[in-house]
């Protein structure tokens, strides 16, 4: 058992990633975690904090190369697993934090992060988040599409969607709101960027949403 053992890790440790694998990898989870559903409705009472699913998360990527960690994590306990014959779960396991965690409304976010936004009226399974005490982040259904808003004022590219851009376009000067089409293999991802000067806002969309339904929700949003 012991050489079959040693077998096994040594074929493990020489597994080389065909030409490309990496770059497919990367855009199948980014793919698939724009894919997730919203979680169950979760309720609590007014100022409380509630923890969302980890699907959740994953639903509006967080940065991909997270995601790659976590497969190369997956390796190594497999790995460990064929080194002892303990049963499964005897150890300590490594535990990934929440990054996500609910409130109940956009005034939180006024309250904690100093940030003002909310969902568009009339929008339909509004869920929001702070996530890494930092940023804010709305995610809620219109007009039949699925959006995505993240507030920061730590600024840069926090969208979490990875691929090449294969547009960009000024649609509002006064605010420097920037459109951009993103392709990450056969997808295509819309987001909306801008600045009240002191934070960056991005609306998104992942699930086939035109640009001109993307500006419409801009433009009761910013």
């Amino acid at each position: 058992m012991k050489n079959k053992d040693e077998r096994i890790r040594r074929s493990i440790d020489e597994i080389e990633p065909a030409e490309g694998a990496r770059e497919r990898m990367l855009a199948n989870i980014s793919r698939k975690a724009a894919e997730q559903t919203a979680p169950e409705d979760t309720k609590s009472k007014p100022g409380t904090v509630k923890v969302l699913p980890f699907k959740r998360i994953m639903k509006w990527a967080m940065p991909i190369a997270a995601c790659f960690v976590i497969a190369v994590i997956g390796v190594t306990v497999m790995n460990n697993t064929i080194k002892t014959t303990e049963p499964f779960g005897t150890e300590d396991n490594v535990q990934i934090a929440n990054p996500f965690a609910g409130v109940d409304n956009a005034a939180e976010f006024e309250r904690v992060l100093g940030i003002s936004i909310d969902a568009p009226k009339g929008a339909e399974n509004v869920e929001y988040s702070i996530v890494d005490n930092e940023m804010a982040d709305i995610v809620f259904d219109f007009e039949g599409h699925c959006y995505n808003i993240r507030a920061s004022k730590a600024g840069g590219d926090f969208s979490g969607l990875n691929g090449i851009e294969e547009k960009t376009e000024q649609i509002d000067a006064k605010h420097n709101a920037m459109l951009t089409v993103i392709r990450s293999g056969d997808e295509f991802y819309l987001k909306i960027t801008w600045t009240d000067g002191q934070t960056t806002f991005i609306l998104s969309n992942t699930d086939g949403a035109s640009e001109d339904e993307l500006k419409a929700v801009y433009e009761r949003v910013k």
